[in-house]
């Protein structure tokens, strides 16, 4: 079982696998880094002095009930858990209902399930058992969607950096050193698919 060809993937171009990478991490909280400004903000409030520090608990307990508070904090929490929830299973459809996969096999869509005359039956076929075999472990494990998330964006970072490489080095040095990048590339790949490979496999 193949979860991605090699070959088709890192013939991504940059600028598609830019816009696949900013889909899925759109919809994955876990890749969004936290504001640098709240964080700025909060150690400022950290550095308040001990008096100030009294007079605010001082108002809370006046004029706040703590009970209440703590009901709107927990009911904000839940908001947002449902909201990244969604969010996950919008980036796990694009995997295996969209073309991200498809992508990774080299295949081109005429949507659905019909596939370009440029695309082979072998990488279209492929590509189909990749989508199906993660949506049947996604039943019996639910670890598999944020995973394969996860995996799929990492891929794409992969092929950023990969491109990003070639395009640095001077044709007299590509002779040389293409290879030794693209090796670094593909067992990257490798890593990166193993835990993917290994959670599909052995839920079916």
């Amino acid at each position: 079982m193949r979860l991605y060809d090699t070959d088709s993937t890192l013939e991504i171009t940059k600028d598609i696998a830019f816009g696949f990478l900013v889909l899925l991490r759109m919809s994955d909280p876990l890749s969004n880094p936290k504001n640098e400004k709240q964080s700025d903000t909060s150690s400022t409030l950290g550095g308040k002095s001990y008096e100030e520090k009294s007079v605010k608990r001082e108002e809370l307990s006046q004029d706040e009930n703590p009970s209440d508070e703590k009901c709107e904090d927990e009911q904000s929490s839940d908001e947002q858990s449902l909201e990244e929830d969604s969010s996950l299973e919008l980036a796990f459809m694009a995997i295996t209902n969209g073309n991200v996969i498809d992508a990774t096999f080299g295949v081109e869509s005429t949507g659905g399930s019909r596939r370009s005359k440029n695309t082979s039956s072998v990488a279209f076929n492929a590509s189909q058992n990749a989508k199906r075999k993660i949506v049947e472990a996604s039943e019996c494990c639910d670890g598999i969607v944020r995973l394969a998330v996860q995996v799929y964006c990492k891929c794409f970072e992969i092929v950023i950096a990969y491109q990003t490489a070639l395009n640095e080095i001077g044709y007299l040095r590509r002779c040389l050193e293409q290879q030794k990048i693209r090796d670094g590339a593909e067992k990257e790949l490798r890593a990166v698919f193993a835990p993917l490979d290994e959670a599909v496999l052995s839920s079916t």
